[in-house]
């Protein structure tokens, strides 16, 4: 029965009569909108980590050195390890709370991790071994901490104050690699199917049809009710629709995934996907999370002569969803402001790669904000500039 009705949610309406394209005709002006940049000296990869929490901005270079800066670019504190340290560094992985309590995890040229948590006021108030992958509750309340990859071990939450770090639950002794917590806390849902429910300390639904899932361009995902789960399989998203442990639906997308955006209560998904094989389009489409009902969805730009570098977000109530988009051979990046209809309510081009948007406009705040990082690798020493872009939301014409 579970396989008769995850193969009938398997099937996508793709309504192309009705898809416009996004950016044959966008007028893309040049930003001059730059609040503030900052360079950041050190090594810097695709893997290195840059947190935003409130207007709090959080940088983590490869080797592990820290900086903390305000909304106006003033760095608030640093820590940066000897050298003799950072040489053994080939990993790190960084986050910030609402609360400015700062986790950052070290993985080891020896195959081992180290996990430092701080305290708002920078000071060292937890350091375990053998933990990695740290990340925070939307409330700033909790920590999931993620064992080392090479040994089996138990996810972990922990409950952080100012002065200390407890552990308030586990999971047991299963292999995962990839884990993602609610926003508040009461959920964690992990790349074998499993959905956990913190507070009871149990499985609430485990699937048993699609096997080991992975974690893709921002993909893995569950909601605040944890009725709504996402992650990646065979290229494509997945999602999952459960209620009271049941399965109510499964969907695969259609075609190749180049990202993915949920909003936190589930309601609202929005996928990047790459149709065609020969003369491949990007497209955009849009669901409803509860039942998987297509939306709208939009032709973004024929990706075959360049390998594109696509982004998308959306923001936390499914307001607005952010797409950028920029090229190995070209420049610049072309970015679309859409609204949850599809509608295009800013576009814009900036010089530097999309990192993330640090501010969402709403009713009463017509402004939103961009950040972007440039990695200048190739030059000694190293480093990386910041950059914090302003827009204002444009009144919408009657």
């Amino acid at each position: 029965m579970l396989k008769i009705i995850s193969r009938v949610f398997l099937v996508v309406g793709y309504i192309f009569s009705i898809i416009q394209p996004l950016a044959a005709n966008a007028e893309l002006s040049e930003d001059n909108n730059l609040l503030w940049k900052k360079r950041i000296p050190g090594v810097f990869e695709e893997s290195s980590s840059i947190n935003i929490d409130e207007s709090m901005i959080l940088v983590a270079n490869k080797e592990g050195d820290l900086y903390l800066f305000d909304e106006e670019g003033k760095m608030l504190w640093q820590k940066r390890f000897s050298e003799e340290y950072k040489k053994r560094v080939i990993y790190t992985a960084a986050a910030i709370s609402n609360k400015n309590y700062v986790a950052i995890s070290l993985a080891f040229d020896d195959y081992t991790n180290k996990l430092l948590i701080f305290n708002s006021q920078q000071r060292l108030i937890g350091e375990f071994e053998g933990r990695g992958g740290p990340q925070f509750s939307a409330d700033g309340r909790y920590l999931l901490v993620i064992p080392d990859a090479d040994e089996a071990g138990e996810l972990e939450i922990w409950k952080i104050s100012e002065n200390k770090v407890g552990k308030v639950w586990e999971s047991g002794p299963w292999q995962t690699f990839f884990a993602v917590i609610s926003p508040h806390g009461k959920y964690v849902f992990t790349d074998s199917g499993t959905l956990y429910d913190v507070e009871k300390k149990e499985v609430l639904w485990r699937d048993v049809f699609w096997g080991h899932i992975g974690s893709h361009n921002n993909c893995f995902y569950v909601s605040e009710s944890g009725q709504v789960m996402a992650g990646y399989l065979d290229e494509r998203l997945l999602y999952f629709v459960t209620k009271e442990g049941v399965l109510r639906q499964a969907k695969l997308t259609t075609y190749p995934l180049a990202g993915a955006a949920i909003s936190d209560d589930g309601k609202f998904v929005a996928t990047l996907e790459y149709k065609g094989k020969t003369e491949p389009e990007l497209i955009i489409t849009s669901y409803d999370g509860e039942w998987g009902k297509y939306l709208w969805g939009r032709r973004l730009i024929k990706a075959y002569k360049n390998r594109l570098l696509p982004h998308v977000e959306m923001s936390s109530n499914g307001d607005y969803i952010l797409v950028s988009v920029s090229s190995e051979s070209v420049s610049g990046e072309n970015v679309f402001l859409m609204n949850n209809s599809g509608e295009i309510v800013q576009k814009l081009r900036i010089d530097c790669p999309v990192e993330t948007v640090v501010t969402w406009p709403d009713d009463k705040k017509r402004i939103w904000r961009i950040l972007g990082r440039k990695i200048n690798s190739t030059v000694s020493p190293p480093y990386a500039e910041i950059y914090l872009f302003e827009y204002s939301l444009k009144e919408e014409e009657d």
